[in-house]
């Protein structure tokens, strides 16, 4: 075997490795939304004392110690991940509580990639890196960093109320525009690995 057949082969495998993590992900993010929506329905800080009852206590704290053994487990395989790379260097005694300084870390390796995939995006498009944007004139890390330096209406944006749900208070979350996107390419990657599996018993 050549050793452009090797390196095509290998980055078939990465490829097929990335597909499957973010097939995970789409199916985690899915399976949270009843939960997400229900959080909505959770009193407010100041008047969550009014709808407290004794027998919930226990309850709401194994709940809480539940969500905490999550969030560590969580940065841990976000720091195991970054270690396997070795163009990300992420000290394994960084506390899970400096997620700051994981993300800081982890910022460079995200810029470089972005970018990187972002040409050959448009290389195999045909269009010329000089001509990127060319509306705007700006990279794809620079819309993405001034689209994140509008925090504020980015925020407004998933506190609309887009239901009938009874909310208490105006601290919400709902995402639903963002994830009806996530859950349309979940479903039509499905429908592809489908037709491929039919195709290719067809030929078979």
């Amino acid at each position: 075997m050549s050793q452009s057949v090797k390196e095509d082969v290998n980055k078939g495998h990465h490829v097929k490795t990335q597909t499957g993590l973010w097939d995970k992900f789409l199916d985690t993010r899915i399976r949270l939304q009843k939960a997400v929506s229900i959080a909505n329905r959770i009193p407010q800080p100041s008047v969550y004392t009014k709808y407290l009852e004794p027998d919930l206590k226990m309850d709401i704290q194994e709940t809480k110690n539940e969500l905490k053994e999550l969030m560590d487990s969580l940065i841990e395989l976000r720091k195991d991940l970054c270690n396997e790379n070795e163009d990300i260097k992420i000290n394994k005694n960084v506390a899970n509580n400096h997620m700051q300084e994981i993300h800081d870390l982890f910022l460079p390796y995200r810029t470089q990639t972005i970018e990187k995939w972002s040409n050959k995006v448009q290389i195999t498009s045909g269009i010329p890196l000089n001509k990127k944007f060319k509306t705007i004139n700006q990279g794809v890390n620079t819309q993405i960093e001034q689209l994140l330096n509008d925090r504020e209406r980015l925020i407004k944006r998933t506190q609309l109320k887009r239901n009938s749900d009874k909310i208490f208070g105006k601290e919400i979350f709902d995402d639903s525009d963002f994830y009806q996107q996530l859950l349309r390419e979940f479903i039509e990657s499905r429908m592809i690995d489908t037709d491929d599996y039919a195709i290719s018993g067809i030929s078979g």
